[in-house]
């Protein structure tokens, strides 16, 4: 109630009308909605009143601009299509896309392409009677423009990428020259009309310099040039427009199969040096007279590069073709060689200078400017992720490798899969640099040309890296595929041809881009000959550089009957230049051959082969059988361990140490010139060390004095054992002499194993003490060398400190891994064995700038010499522990250490006996017992325990020595026990 009043109130206050009042009525508040619904019916009625046909009417304004636009855009491509210009033509009637930017470009084909493209009908059409009949026929007129429309754009956007950024450029001159064009023409229009004695008539103002007025003659002579200027102007400009909507109509029209060659000399004919000319006796002209000369500068070059490119694409064979008249040809080699440098240039910098043209017109310098140093930013942060991506891919595929050894263990699967790793992890970081350079580069906006260097940079570098790498492995490969030996000196001189090669085609392949960046045409025809040719004599040379090794690794997978005729034939002059074909082959070959071993692991290739073998069995004949069975039959009757152990030492391959022969030959040079000197030089060293092999050659080059070698038979332990020996040497060395040479006084006497002289037993040492004896006794006109076992000549050096007179002792050095290396191949090729690797030692150790081959063969080695810690005899022995034969090849694995837990069972009197043996070199069980005061039983259970260990072996004279491969490990052992010393 008290609301109601309030109400009521507040209306009679708000009207002023309220003399009477309002009678108390109670209303419900369902009365008040009804009232308020009412009120706003009222309110909303003239919108609902309104006529139907306002939209509609609204929606055929729309339709009728979009027509008048179609209409026009029709009349465009139309002029298009003609090679003519329409007035006030702008590159937005054919496309309102820019035509070089390929994302816009693909977002408006859908566009075209979908349905909502053309006009639909709207919906109550039906209700308004006096638009119907107009408007569909409106709609059907615009349905019919726009599909015409559709169909010119959709030819103009589905042209190349080359045709649509070269027509974007020529229709962007043609609509920039359209002012200069209109306003000479209005000049020249007017001066024809007017004539040029009007400018008679209007007195020219006075030189502010002389402060004289010029004459009439002056001013119509002035005049006159000022005439002939825009005259000249109109007409280039004329020509101009004429020919950019010639070439733009022949780009949109016949693009695919037209030709330039009439209209491309009419284009060169153009040139901007005049109009530059021109334009400064013409100041006062509104247009910029600048856009003449870069339309007729982009004009020639567009041209060019077209004419250059269809070239290209038709090939070498239709360029040939065109050359039935040489003369119109030569014409265009050398209008074509004019134009390099400037469409050089416009390769290198003729979009950046484009855009920032446009941007300068636009007065939008410094948004390119951001745009450009945003690409710079990009450019940088692109190669520095491609760079870690690189790292990161060997590591992401050892990562792999491992984690599949752990699933598929030592199968024949993982090792076919580790061929492949052993393949890809070298390559790995190239590829992915090229794969990121194009892929960035491809998702990037095609007008970002800053950062689209990413490409090229990125390709030139994995190019590189990728001829580097595979040129240096397929030069690795040959060498350790001929079984030639390959130095430290020899590894950097394949790593030096493979960056000559990398470096060379890297060149030519920036030739050759360059080339095809102008459009190609007879100069790029030219410059890919040129880089082929080259490439294929710089190949020619390379081989050559290493000929020896070439014609081993062609002619050991050729089918000529001997290596010596295939290397006379390779020879000759007109092979020479097929070698780097044969090479290929032969490296081709040769992978296949590696493949077929590999898939030999598999069962079902096994078979597949088995078949294939028996086919060929059945029809060869049983000559090349014999034949073939005849060259190895030499080789592989003898076992391997033959070849690199037990063939006779005058017939294994000598490894020089020149340095160690020089230090051992002064000596005894010096007391052949002088015979006051020393005559006495002892060479120790520890077993296997090579001490023999280094008299041996002494022995060999010494030609000064007559040399007589002694070899100490084991064991000389008594004065009378001792002075027969050395009688009976002396005898022999007599009658030698006498038959020899019989004026000669001089000799140098050679003692090898001198350490079966000692038996470290009491009252058994009279045999050493005679021997030294009779050195110090000797005539000086015998110069001695004693060759003795190391660990021998320390237990003697300090039991017979005075008792000798060995100034110079020479020890021998641990071997370098390089010699180690030497060694070993030079054995291993005297069996006529293939070598190969195990494929988990190569995938696990190549590198990635490195062959994986070589990586391997030199981490082997490696292993190899500090395994064996620089004594040729364990090397040879880790070498035969670590190889798997399978008839003609020989697979090397990992090199493993001794189980040395053995040792440290062992008690203190089988150390105490493993002394003795490693002191004495060889000792028979009695000597052992007689060296250690041991029992007998107990020496020989020991023995046999030591040999079933492989730790000790005998030979059939029962001596025993200790083991190669157990030799640096035993010697420390008991080194940190205090049982032997030194």
């Amino acid at each position: 109630m008290s609301s109601m009043r309030t109400f009521l109130s507040v209306a009679c206050g708000a009207s002023r009308r309220c003399g009477v009042p309002v009678p108390a009525v109670l209303l419900s508040r369902w009365r008040w909605a009804l009232i308020g619904l009412f009120a706003l019916l009222a309110m909303h009625q003239p919108a609902l009143a309104r006529d139907p046909c306002d939209a509609i009417s609204l929606l055929e304004q729309q339709w009728r601009v979009r027509l008048a636009e179609s209409q026009r855009d029709l009349a465009s491509f139309a002029a298009l299509r003609r090679g003519e210009v329409e007035p006030g033509f702008q590159l937005s009637h054919l496309t309102p896309v820019a035509l070089d930017d390929d994302s816009a470009v693909a977002d408006y084909l859908q566009v075209l392409r979908s349905d909502g493209y053309l006009p639909i009908s709207p919906s109550g059409l039906d209700q308004c009677a006096r638009l119907l009949k107009p408007m569909q026929a409106l709609q059907a007129e615009l349905i019919a423009q726009l599909a015409q429309l559709r169909e010119a754009r959709l030819t103009l956007l589905t042209q190349s990428a080359d045709i649509r950024w070269a027509l974007q450029r020529l229709l962007l001159k043609l609509e920039r020259l359209q002012p200069l064009t209109a306003e000479l023409a209005q000049r020249q229009a007017a001066s024809q009309n007017v004539g040029p004695d009007a400018a008679v008539a209007s007195p020219t103002p006075s030189a502010p310099e002389t402060g004289k007025t010029t004459t009439d003659a002056e001013a119509q002579a002035e005049a006159v040039r000022r005439t002939a200027a825009v005259e000249r102007l109109a007409v280039i400009s004329q020509r101009t427009q004429t020919l950019l909507a010639e070439l733009a109509a022949h780009l949109y029209v016949d693009a695919a199969s037209g030709s330039l060659d009439d209209l491309w000399p009419q284009i060169l004919a153009l040139s901007g040096n005049p109009v530059r000319e021109l334009a400064m006796r013409l100041p006062d002209l509104q247009a910029r007279p600048q856009a003449l000369a870069e339309a007729i500068e982009s004009l020639r070059v567009q041209a060019t590069y077209l004419r250059n490119h269809r070239i290209a694409d038709d090939g070498v064979r239709a360029a040939l073709r065109t050359w039935r008249e040489p003369q119109r040809e030569w014409t265009g080699l050398r209008q074509e060689l004019v134009m390099l440098p400037e469409m050089t240039l416009n390769a290198l910098i003729g979009p950046v200078m484009e855009e920032y043209t446009l941007a300068r017109e636009r007065q939008e310098q410094i948004t390119l400017l951001s745009l450009w140093s945003l690409q710079v930013i990009l450019l940088a942060l692109a190669a520095w992720l491609m760079a870690r991506a690189a790292a990161w891919s060997t590591q992401a595929l050892s990562q792999l490798q491992r984690r599949l050894l752990r699933l598929l263990g030592q199968t024949a699967a993982m090792r076919l899969v580790n061929g492949l790793f052993w393949v890809l992890k070298p390559n790995a970081p190239w590829l992915m640099i090229w794969w990121l350079s194009v892929t960035l580069s491809n998702l990037s906006p095609s007008h970002w040309y800053l950062f689209h260097l990413l490409r090229p940079l990125g390709v030139a570098y994995a190019l590189f890296r990728g001829i580097r790498v595979m040129s240096e492995w397929l030069f690795s490969r040959m060498y350790g595929q001929s079984g030639v030996f390959v130095t430290q000196q020899t590894g950097e001189l394949l790593r030096a041809e493979a960056g000559r090669l990398a470096v060379s085609a890297v060149v030519c392949w920036a030739l050759r881009e360059m080339a095809l960046a102008t459009g190609g045409g007879y100069v790029y025809f030219i410059v890919q000959s040129a880089v082929i040719l080259y490439l294929w004599c710089l190949a020619v040379l390379s081989l050559r550089r290493h000929g020896d090794v070439c014609h081993k690794f062609i002619c050991r997978l050729s089918t000529v009957n001997s290596r010596e005729s295939c290397s006379l034939l390779l020879d000759r002059l007109w092979i020479i230049p097929w070698w780097p074909l044969l090479f290929i082959v032969a490296q081709g070959w040769d992978l296949l051959l590696r493949l077929h071993q590999l898939l030999g692991q598999f069962d079902a290739y096994r078979s597949l082969s088995v078949r294939i073998l028996r086919l060929h069995l059945e029809t060869a004949t049983s000559a090349e059988t014999e034949e073939e069975n005849a060259e190895t039959d030499e080789y592989q009757a003898r076992s391997y361990r033959y070849w690199m152990l037990d063939r006779p030492r005058e017939e294994q391959a000598v490894i020089a140490h020149d340095a160690l022969l020089a230090t051992l030959t002064k000596p005894a040079a010096d007391w052949a010139e002088k015979p006051g000197e020393d005559n006495m030089l002892l060479l120790v060293g520890e077993h296997g060390s090579g001490k023999t092999s280094l008299v041996s050659q002494f022995e060999k080059n010494w030609d000064k004095t007559p040399v007589r070698f002694l070899s100490a038979p084991p064991k000389l332990t008594s004065v009378e054992a001792v002075t027969a020996f050395l009688a009976e040497s002396a005898a022999a060395g007599a009658e030698r002499k006498e038959e020899d040479a019989p004026a000669a006084q001089k000799k140098v006497v050679i003692v090898d194993q001198a350490e079966n002289f000692l038996l470290a037993q009491v009252g058994t040492l009279d045999g050493v003490k005679v021997f030294l004896q009779h050195l110090n006794d000797a005539s000086p006109d015998t110069f001695w060398i004693v060759v003795m076992h190391a660990p021998t000549w320390r237990y003697l050096s300090r039991v017979f400190q005075r008792h000798h007179q060995f100034s110079t002792i020479i020890a021998m050095p641990k071997w370098s891994p390089t010699d180690i290396r030497k060694l070993l191949l030079s054995r291993h090729h005297a069996s006529h064995r293939r070598l190969r690797y195990d494929e988990l030692l190569l995938s696990a150790l190549a590198g990635t700038e490195s062959a994986s081959f070589k990586a391997a063969d030199t981490r082997v080695f490696n292993l190899m010499w500090e395994l064996s810690a620089g004594n040729p005899l364990t090397a040879l022995h880790l070498w035969l522990e670590s190889a798997r034969f399978d008839h003609r090849t020989v697979e090397i694995g990992i090199p493993q250490r001794v189980a040395t837990s053995v040792l440290n069972a062992l008690q203190d009197d089988e150390c105490f006996m493993l002394a003795a043996v490693i002191q004495h070199e060889n000792l028979t069980p009695q000597e052992i017992a007689a060296a250690t005061t041991l029992p007998l039983a107990m020496v020989r259970q020991t023995l046999k325990s030591g040999c079933a260990a492989g730790i000790l072996w005998g030979d059939e004279k029962d001596r025993y020595r200790v083991h190669a491969l157990w030799y640096p490990a035993l010697t420390t052992y008991l080194g940190r026990k205090n049982i032997l010393h030194g």
